[in-house]
């Protein structure tokens, strides 16, 4: 719930409001103290002039940081609170001081020996950068040590691995049947094929379109493909099942299942485009290394 006003942080308001609106040397104290609702009295008892006035800049930052703490989310550790804060800070800054302004205040921080607002240590801000770094060592000693993470993270691994085995392993298994027994995978390679050709794969070329098009199901699968390829094939081939990263084993599902607003249409356009420019991209670099490298083409 956000603080009712005071009334000095009401004539703070009018001042840097103006001081956006109209410069600072064009903003008068009559302009702050209409805009503000006060009256001179009530002005000079909090402020001796219109140049006080660059030292509130901290209470402005306060205030700001105030709301933003009721924003936080819980479940959020300290380095992620300071992040938040840090890129809400200086968000409010672009929109709402102007930077000679902050320049000014920041070197007669520096500077000054009088009273230095920014780095006053009862400073709302440094209280609460000061509570998330207690915070953030009080998690950090609480946290397992290394041995025991290494050892949680590697149990964690072959957890997930046992349980997505299975369905790596059945895609697999259903992409093989679906290339030898039907021409599935031989009618969609016909897409790459033209580009294969124009690679110079020559009589490889069909073969290196079905080896695009099974990669669909699985990533590894387009190695039974080209197995008797040449190593020009094979090595193009290998590159292209990496790059394209969509597959029907992992990617594919994860993406369908998340809140993404993109459809299954979407995404084999976004292979077959991520396909087509892996195929060309690779066959041009490996064109042109293996010369470089001495291996046969």
């Amino acid at each position: 719930m956000t603080k009712p006003q005071t009334t000095k942080s009401k004539i703070v308001d009018a001042a840097w409001s103006l001081f956006r609106e109209k410069g600072y040397d064009e903003t008068t104290i009559e302009d702050i103290i209409s805009l503000s609702g006060t009256s001179k009295g009530t002005f000079y008892h909090y402020f001796n002039g219109k140049d006080a006035l660059l030292g509130s800049l901290s209470d402005i930052f306060d205030s700001y940081y105030e709301e933003l703490v009721e924003r936080l989310d819980p479940e959020m550790n300290s380095v992620d609170k300071l992040i938040f804060l840090s890129c809400e800070a200086h968000k409010m800054i672009g929109e709402r001081i102007q930077p000679d302004l902050l320049a000014s205040l920041y070197s007669s921080q520096v500077v000054t020996r009088g009273d230095k607002h920014l780095l006053n240590q009862n400073r709302f801000y440094h209280r609460l950068v000061h509570q998330l770094v207690d915070e953030g060592l009080e998690a950090c000693s609480k946290s397992p040590g290394i041995l025991e993470g290494i050892k949680k993270n590697f149990l964690d691994g072959l957890n997930m691995a046992l349980n997505i085995g299975p369905t790596l392993m059945s895609i697999g298994f259903l992409g093989l049947l679906l290339a030898e027994y039907t021409p599935v995978f031989d009618i969609i390679g016909y897409i790459f094929v033209p580009f294969a050709f124009l690679l110079g794969f020559g009589s490889e070329a069909v073969m290196m379109g079905k080896a695009c098009a099974i990669s669909l199901a699985e990533m590894f699968l387009p190695a039974s493909v080209v197995g008797s390829a040449s190593p020009f094939a094979q090595y193009v081939t290998a590159i292209v099942c990496v790059s394209e990263v969509l597959f029907f084993s992992a990617s594919i599902p994860c993406i369908l299942g998340t809140d993404i607003d993109i459809s299954l249409k979407d995404i084999i356009i976004t292979w077959v485009e991520r396909v087509i420019l892996s195929l060309l991209l690779a066959g041009v670099v490996v064109r042109f290394l293996f010369p470089v490298f001495g291996i046969p083409m």
